[in-house]
C-alpha cells in the first residue's frame, strides 16, 4: 500500500512536470535557433519530434502502472480484499510485465527510419 497509494503518483506527476519542463526547453532552443538560422533550418520541427517520443514514454508508463495505482486506492477506501475486483491482480501482473515490449515498440517508432533503411 505504502508503495502503491504515494509514489506511484508521485512518480507519475514528476515525470509530467519534467516532461513540460524539457519540451519547453527544446522549444525555446528551437526559437532560439529559427531566429539565428532562418525559419529553414533542419530543427524547424526538431520540438514536436521531442515532444511526441518523449510523450510516448510518459504514456507506457502511465500504462505499465495504473493497475498497481489502482489497487492502492482501493485499498486505501476499503475495508476487505472482497471488495477488489477480482480482475485487478490479473491485471497488476500483466500491466506492470509490458514495460519492455513497450519500451521496443517506441523504439520502433522513433527510430523507424533507420529501422527500415
Amino acid at each position: 500500500m505504502i508503495f502503491t497509494t504515494i509514489p506511484l503518483p508521485l512518480v507519475l506527476v514528476i515525470n509530467m512536470f519534467l516532461y513540460i519542463a524539457t519540451f519547453k526547453k527544446i522549444r525555446d532552443q528551437v526559437h532560439s535557433i529559427k531566429q539565428t538560422l532562418g525559419p529553414e533550418s533542419a530543427s524547424h520541427k526538431a520540438h514536436l519530434k521531442a515532444a511526441r517520443a518523449m510523450s510516448l514514454f510518459v504514456v507506457a508508463l502511465a500504462f505499465q502502472w495504473w493497475a498497481i495505482a489502482l489497487h492502492g486506492i482501493y485499498r486505501l477506501f476499503t475495508e476487505s480484499d472482497e471488495d477488489i475486483p477480482r480482475i485487478l491482480p490479473h491485471f497488476m501482473t500483466t500491466f506492470p510485465n509490458t514495460g519492455g515490449i513497450l519500451n521496443l515498440i517506441i523504439y520502433a517508432i522513433i527510430h523507424k527510419k533507420k529501422l527500415v533503411d
